[in-house]
């Protein structure tokens, strides 16, 4: 249940985000695993061993871990998995989505942005309004689209009537003060020789 719609706003300071990172290690985080389900994106069966081990090592007790795969839009309404034991992890790692969708193209990677930012900080704004910790909060991106572009036309899959392709569309607009106000820090691991898993924490 959404209480109150978040917006951009103040960063927070050095000192709330360290709060937050020390509320995580007891409450867990909410990871998104966000995979690119485009036929663009193609992993070998290392590759596929490689990414296996790379969710693995990252996900610990107390997270809950929402798998989100996007193409031209994203659905974010499934319900995220609880990471209890080992049981729970290997539950994730079988239910990554790993080969392409031959029924879907052209990923608008700014939508996907927008719309997986806007929804992790809504999942804190309103443990804010219950009175709950909120929670450290990461995504893990599996693309060859690039992230944190300019506009939609720096990257060729972007659909034509994407509202991204205009620099000055309400949704870049919004997307461009998300990305400005969020503490974003990126850190990425290799997949294979073409591509690699970006892993982007925010509080």
């Amino acid at each position: 249940m959404i209480f109150s719609r978040v917006t951009p706003g103040t960063p927070l300071s050095p000192l709330q985000r360290k709060g937050i990172e020390t509320i995580s290690y007891f409450q867990g985080r909410d990871i998104v695993l966000a995979i690119d389900t485009t036929q663009s994106v193609q992993l070998s069966d290392e590759g596929i061993l490689r990414l296996k081990q790379i969710v693995k090592d990252q996900l610990k007790n107390g997270d809950s871990i929402y798998i989100t795969p996007f193409a031209t839009d994203i659905d974010l309404s499934k319900l995220p998995i609880e990471v209890k034991d080992q049981n729970e992890i290997n539950q994730v790692i079988s239910s990554l989505p790993l080969q392409s969708d031959p029924n879907v193209a052209n990923t608008d990677i700014q939508n996907a942005e927008l719309k997986i930012y806007k929804h992790l900080a809504q999942l804190n704004q309103d443990r804010l309004v219950q009175k709950q910790p909120v929670k450290f909060q990461a995504v893990v991106w599996i693309t060859d689209a690039p992230l944190f572009t300019k506009t939609g036309d720096e990257w060729i899959e972007t659909p034509n009537n994407s509202p991204f392709r205009n620099p000055n569309s309400p949704e870049s607009l919004e997307r461009a003060k998300w990305l400005h106000a969020l503490p974003l820090q990126p850190r990425s691991q290799s997949i294979n020789d073409n591509y690699r898993a970006c892993f982007i924490s925010h509080e």
